[in-house]
């Protein structure tokens, strides 16, 4: 599967962006939970695979039914806004208040699609998806903030995925996901930041648009 970029080059972390995307479904500890953290996180991720593993939400005539009960699931655990500023945190003192907006709320749309587009081709690919795919579980909480780490065992071998999360009120969300130490919207960042260095913003905005647009076949149509 193909990872989802912003442009063209970033070839040796392609791999990594890829199973990025399929994180929300593979860290779902069937047992030994390492704490209120973690069992937040897979309470609302168990959710999303029950919305995609229902039978009755995968007729056609209710595409649209399913994809909102995903996304307004996923929107209770993954703070998008958050990471989307983390991604152009580098230029806030170069862009304007309505442009930091605008990149924030087109942005955060992109990843979304992008990790719930991913989790819909996982889990319709497994035949019977198993929660025991992920195991030694570890989570450190530091106040506010907290990371929760897995060992996923895969056809290549072993592989570290953790989840950066932070505390609103009385829930964890999460805002970067990384892989053997290669963190989400640090890649992504890096993609911005070179797209800025020699274009404007307005052409930022743009390559964002068309990986919005629907393709054929897309989960979001």
């Amino acid at each position: 599967m193909q990872p989802v970029i912003i442009q063209a080059g970033h070839s040796a972390l392609k791999q990594r962006i890829a199973l990025v995307s399929l994180l929300i479904a593979v860290l779902v500890p069937a047992q030994g939970a390492a704490g209120r953290v973690t069992d937040d996180l897979k309470t609302d991720i168990d959710a999303i695979i029950a919305v995609l593993n229902d039978p009755y939400l995968k007729a056609p005539c209710r595409k649209n039914v399913r994809k909102q009960l995903v996304c307004r699931t996923a929107a209770r655990r993954f703070d998008w806004e958050t990471m989307a500023r983390h991604v152009l945190s580098s230029h806030r003192g170069m862009l304007t208040a309505d442009q930091m907006d605008e990149f924030v709320r087109d942005f955060s749309r992109f990843l979304q699609t992008v990790y719930l587009g991913r989790i819909t081709t996982f889990i319709e690919s497994m035949r019977d998806f198993s929660c025991r795919n992920s195991r030694d579980i570890e989570e450190q909480v530091d106040g506010p903030d907290a990371l929760v780490e897995t060992t996923v065992p895969g056809p290549l071998g072993e592989t570290v995925i953790g989840y950066r999360l932070h505390r609103q009120k009385e829930a964890w969300l999460v805002n970067d996901v990384t892989v053997d130490g290669v963190w989400l919207v640090d890649n992504y960042r890096s993609q911005c930041d070179s797209i800025l260095e020699r274009r404007s913003f307005a052409d930022l905005i743009n390559r964002i648009h068309v990986k919005l647009r629907p393709q054929p076949g897309d989960w979001q149509q």
